[in-house]
């Protein structure tokens, strides 16, 4: 009988691996922050030329979080792109960015003043995103 409950178990397990493929998410989902989470920021999604990709604004909630559904055939790398009102300052907007890659699109993305940075770098460099991010850190001595 132990032998049967093992053979079940692996087999399930197999087929639970199997499956964790198929559960990917179809939207980019992440969260603005600086010092606080940013609510009512808008969020759009643009491609490295600065063409709006995914068409519509999306706005945070109270957490900072949004949630943009990724349509058929879309490129990666892209570049979401957060503006918000500054409230201290009348009138005053402000904006922060983080990059986009196929590889981990379906991962929680971060847009703060950090990736923001490495964005910015990636663009002025006229480099790769992860290039950015090794270049920043060895300039700031930031242990990988």
């Amino acid at each position: 009988m132990k032998k049967y409950s093992l053979f079940f178990l692996l087999v399930l397990l197999i087929f639970v691996t199997g499956c964790v493929g198929l559960l990917r998410t179809n939207a980019i989902k992440g969260t603005v922050f600086a010092d606080e989470y940013i609510e009512n920021a808008i969020v759009k999604v643009f491609d490295l030329d600065g063409n709006q990709v995914i068409e519509g604004e999306f706005e945070t909630d109270n957490y900072g979080r949004f949630s943009i559904p990724i349509p058929t055939g879309l490129k990666f790398p892209v570049i979401v792109l957060a503006s918000f009102d500054i409230p201290e300052e009348q009138e005053r907007t402000d904006a922060l960015a983080s990059v986009v890659e196929e590889s981990f699109y379906s991962e929680q993305i971060l847009v703060n003043p950090v990736t923001s940075v490495f964005t910015a770098y990636m663009f002025r460099m006229g480099t790769s995103y992860a290039e950015a991010i090794s270049q920043v850190r060895e300039a700031l001595n930031v242990p990988p």
